[in-house]
C-alpha cells in the first residue's frame, strides 16, 4: 500500500513539472501576434514586417530600447527610433527609416520619380543607393514602391534588433 501511494504521490508531482514545463514554452508567434494594421506592413526577405506608427523608441543601451508613445507624423531622429514586429519569427525591430536598394549600372535615378531625389543618397561609385524616410508611413510607402519597381535588383530595410525596456 506504501508503495502504491508513493508511486501515485510521485506520479502527480511529475505531472505538475510537466505542465509547468510545458506553460513556460514560448507559443509560436504567428499564433498571438496577429497583424494590426495591414497598410502598414512590408515584406521584406520572406518576413512580414509590421511597422507602428503611433511609437518610437530610446537606444537606452547597444540591445536595448524603452518605448514612447508620439503622433503618428513624428519623424525618425538619431534618438527616436521606429518600432516594428516581424510577424515571421517574433522579434521587436527598431528603424532609422533607411532602406537600402541597388538599380543595375547605367540605369538612372531619375526613373524613380516616387521618391523625393532630396531622399535618396548614392553610395560612392557604385550603383547601391540609400534612401531615407522620415516616417513610418513613408518606410511603408518607399519600401514597397522600390520592391514593386522592375528595375530595381534588391531592396532591404535597415533595422537593428534589440529588445523592449
Amino acid at each position: 500500500m506504501k508503495l502504491f501511494l508513493l508511486i501515485f504521490l510521485s506520479c502527480i508531482a511529475i505531472k505538475g513539472i510537466c505542465q509547468i514545463a510545458i506553460s513556460d514554452l514560448p507559443v509560436r508567434p504567428n499564433q498571438i501576434n496577429i497583424v494590426v494594421s495591414s497598410d502598414m506592413t512590408i515584406s521584406d526577405r520572406g518576413s512580414t514586417i509590421e511597422i507602428f506608427s503611433l511609437v518610437r523608441a530610446k537606444q537606452i543601451s547597444p540591445n536595448e530600447f524603452k518605448v514612447k508613445i508620439t503622433e503618428a507624423g513624428s519623424a525618425f531622429s538619431a534618438d527616436s527610433f521606429g518600432i516594428a514586429f516581424n510577424h515571421t519569427i517574433g522579434t521587436h525591430l527598431f528603424l532609422t527609416g533607411e532602406i537600402s536598394f541597388k538599380l543595375p549600372k547605367g540605369y538612372p535615378l531619375s526613373s524613380l520619380s516616387y521618391i523625393p531625389m532630396s531622399k535618396i543618397s548614392k553610395l560612392g561609385e557604385s550603383s547601391l543607393y540609400i534612401c531615407k524616410a522620415g516616417t513610418p508611413a513613408e518606410v511603408v510607402r518607399f519600401f514597397n514602391y522600390l520592391q514593386s519597381n522592375p528595375a530595381v535588383e534588391w531592396v532591404e530595410l535597415f533595422a537593428l534588433n534589440g529588445r523592449l525596456n
